[in-house]
């Protein structure tokens, strides 16, 4: 089971300046339904066929299973979406120090910082290693040029090109594709419609879960289940709607520009990540869609509890009231353990701790924190899954996907386009010299007006 509890958010229970009538989804049922009607409308088209990777039975990607069980080495080569959902499922379903305790290790090269490349390249045995290779554009700057030094160093090698490399991208768009046919590498396809961030059901986090030996089956049928419950709920009654409702009204009605998620489980930490880049990605937009300059979207923070407690909650509680606070946490630990005081029981910082657990004290730490902000009058909903396992990660994913399509209907937006994020790419293929980008750089050379440069000398 996954819940959303929202009390932390209606005026009963942090005051009626800042808190919302109980009737809220009923306040607001015109506004949802069309909503939630244009989203069911897209469902099965472009851009919205996401909604159906759940319900497809990626015999392509299963199909490779005793083929990757030789390898001890996989490492994912992407950015962005290409990267942060392989990422969540790692960081949630295995071992927080796997590639210590495991034969079958997994990396990712996910950004172009040169020690993130190299220091991969320090510890593979590239005899056992195979690249993952993921781009949708057959383009991306980042992976692109990791690629070549990695198609390179095959060959340096002497190791076959199409047993260590497997691409990830387009059927027929950039030039990943067209270097894979002409070097008969083995490709996996991101389906038409698609957007990276939306595409952790597919080759691109399958695959890799696939080598982590994560139960690919349970973690489509959490989606499944919870696209179900969606197509069956009025939408004044399910939460995937109502906690979008409520980012929406926190930010149009209250100036909540920020949205904090707080992390209850160091394995989440990865999932806040990707879910970062979809809630930014999809609802930053200076458009909407009628032409008009809206200059939306609330920026995302991922934080970890308990440890951002000691860093921020101070800031949280009596700093500006322009945040929302959400809250993910698992219900049932999947490792605990009691504390025996013993002889330190005289102490009266470890004595009441005896007959408790770890996961004792971090779910009060949890409670703590949920009702110091309400106490203050600071908005917060929580997230609880029952258990954290395929099934139920594929869920939440699966909703959270679900919530931000929903958002932007609310906002009049598109979530599926980045044009923001496609000018720093242009910005970047023009500093490096690509061709057809003279024009680009030579207007970033033009709008640099006037230096303002300080230096603080080093004595060394």
């Amino acid at each position: 089971m996954i819940s959303f509890d929202f009390s932390n958010l209606l005026q009963a229970n942090i005051g009626e300046k800042f808190g919302l009538s109980p009737n809220f989804p009923d306040m607001w049922n015109e506004i949802s339904r069309k909503g939630y009607l244009k989203v069911e409308k897209g469902r099965g088209g472009y851009p919205y066929h996401f909604m159906e990777l759940p319900y497809d039975d990626h015999e392509d990607v299963k199909k490779w299973g005793d083929l990757l069980g030789k390898y001890k080495n996989f490492v994912v080569v992407g950015i962005g979406g290409s990267a942060l959902g392989a990422y969540a499922l790692f960081n949630a379903l295995k071992h927080q120090y796997h590639n210590l305790i495991s034969d079958q290790k997994v990396f990712f090269i996910d950004n172009s910082d040169p020690a993130t490349i190299l220091n991969v390249f320090d510890v593979v045995d590239l005899k056992n290693t195979v690249f993952n290779i993921i781009t949708k554009s057959g383009s991306t700057a980042e992976t692109m040029s990791a690629f070549s030094m990695i198609f390179n160093l095959l060959n340096e090698e002497g190791l076959p090109l199409h047993e260590h490399l497997i691409v990830t991208t387009d059927r027929e768009k950039g030039d990943l594709i067209k270097i894979a046919g002409e070097y008969h590498l083995p490709t996996m396809f991101i389906p038409e419609g698609v957007g990276g961030r939306y595409s952790i059901f597919t080759p691109v986090g399958l695959l890799p879960a696939l080598f982590m030996g994560i139960d690919l089956d349970a973690l489509l049928e959490g989606a499944k289940d919870i696209d179900s419950y969606w197509r069956r709920t009025p939408v004044e009654e399910n939460p995937v709607a109502l906690s979008a409702l409520a980012n929406y009204l926190y930010h149009t009605q209250y100036g909540r520009n920020i949205f904090a998620l707080m992390c209850y489980k160091d394995a989440l930490k990865g999932l806040g990540l990707w879910y970062q880049q979809l809630w930014a990605e999809s609802l930053g937009k200076k458009y909407d869609l009628d032409s008009n300059t809206v200059e939306t979207g609330t920026t995302p923070v991922v934080l970890r509890g308990a440890t951002d407690q000691h860093s921020l909650l101070q800031l949280f509680i009596e700093g500006p009231n322009d945040k929302l606070f959400v809250f993910f946490e698992v219900k049932k630990p999947d490792r605990d353990r009691s504390f025996h005081v013993g002889e330190l029981e005289k102490f009266k910082s470890l004595s009441y701790f005896e007959g408790k657990s770890s996961h004792d004290l971090i779910t009060a730490e949890l409670a703590g924190v949920k009702y110091a902000l309400a106490f203050n009058g600071k908005p917060s909903y929580t997230i609880s899954m029952d258990s954290l396992d395929a099934y139920h990660l594929g869920g939440l994913i699966y909703a959270l996907q679900l919530q931000t399509v929903f958002s932007s209907t609310l906002y009049n937006i598109n979530p599926f386009d980045q044009p923001g994020v496609e000018e720093g790419k242009k910005a970047t293929y023009a500093i490096m010299g690509r061709d057809g980008y003279d024009e680009k750089r030579k207007e970033m050379e033009d709008n640099i007006k006037e230096v303002f440069i300080r230096e603080i000398p080093s004595k060394k």
